[in-house]
Formats: C-alpha cells, structure tokens, sequence
C-alpha cells in the first residue's frame, strides 16, 4: 500500500508593518486635525518605506500614502489658512460669531 506524500509545509506571508498603517491612519486624520499629524504621518511613511524594502513586509501603499497625504497636508493648510486670513480678514470674525 502506497502512501501520498506530505503536503509541503504552509509558509506565513510577511506580516504587514504596523508603521505603514499608522502613517496612513495619520494622514488620513490630518483633514481632521487640520494637518497637526501629517508631520508624524511623513516620518512614519519614510520610516516605514525603508522597513519595507529591507524586510519584504507587505504595506508599501500604505506607507506611501501616509507620507504622501502628510505632505500634501503639510503644503495645503498653510496655504488655505493665509488665504483664509489675508485675503478677507473679517472672515475670520465673521467665521467665529457664526459659531457663537
């Protein structure tokens, strides 16, 4: 009586980096917090792209886009808060005594 072979061993895919999803749930929030944590969302994506290429982890798109969200971030809402300031300086009162 002949016996089938065993079946090859199950090799674990690479565990995806933690740092990369941080970075994207970072940028992501930074249209919440006004960009306050697209800074943090920049350096966790590099950080993370750089743990990625050594390792061979999965999250490259999430790194990528967390450092890129954050550096769009970065650039944006300085912007739009000069414009919101400097080009119609009662905006900004009239923006406060609407909340009040």
């Amino acid at each position: 009586m002949a016996y089938s072979p065993a079946p090859p061993p199950h090799i674990p895919p690479p565990a995806r980096n933690g740092m990369a999803t941080a970075a994207l749930v970072l940028g992501i929030l930074g249209f919440f917090t006004c960009g306050f944590t697209s800074l943090f969302a920049v350096v966790l994506g590099h950080i993370a792209a750089g743990q990625i290429r050594r390792t061979g982890q999965f999250g490259r798109g999430s790194a990528l886009a967390g450092a890129l969200l954050g550096w769009l971030l970065i650039l944006v809402f300085p912007v739009a808060f000069v414009a919101f300031v400097f080009v119609d300086p009662g905006a900004v009162n009239r923006f406060f005594a609407a909340l009040m």
